[in-house]
């Protein structure tokens, strides 16, 4: 199953999305990044997929103010939760889950145009945000996550 983009209507622009997608590449190059390479590229895969389907709804610029908030509850409740990191830990990990969350709450029937690759039956197929997210969020976990 791989997932390739919302299925909400409507057109945008996809600039919050982008600029979050460097900005995490960014911080993932700096070493900010409190979580390994496998659930950083879950992450990447998150916030295009939900990041892409929350600007429709919001805007850029609400896009961006939900993934701020999301970084900053993801990270007071990373830096609770691991004793040796102190009250903050920085997770940009917990904000990608934080967009799909808020795009389920604002849009609870969206679905993710998903490729399934089975021999003979391939095709693309609508599944449930929510799966997607739950999916993501089990992948990001057994790949080496918090």
């Amino acid at each position: 199953m791989i997932p390739v983009g919302d299925t909400l209507d409507g057109r945008g622009s996809y600039l919050a999305t982008i600029v979050l997608l460097i900005a995490n590449v960014a911080f993932f190059v700096a070493g900010l990044y409190a979580v390994g390479f496998w659930t950083f590229l879950v992450s990447l895969l998150a916030i295009w997929l939900f990041g892409a389907a929350l600007e429709k709804t919001v805007g850029p610029i609400g896009t961006g103010a939900i993934y701020v908030i999301a970084l900053v509850l993801a990270s007071l409740v990373a830096g609770l939760v691991d004793d040796s990191s102190g009250s903050f830990l920085f997770f940009p990990a917990g904000a990608a889950l934080g967009l799909g969350l808020t795009v389920i709450a604002l849009t609870p029937r969206a679905k993710i145009a998903t490729l399934i690759p089975i021999p003979f039956a391939m095709g693309l197929y609508e599944v449930p945000a929510a799966v997607i997210l739950v999916l993501l969020t089990l992948i990001a976990l057994l790949l080496g996550g918090a």
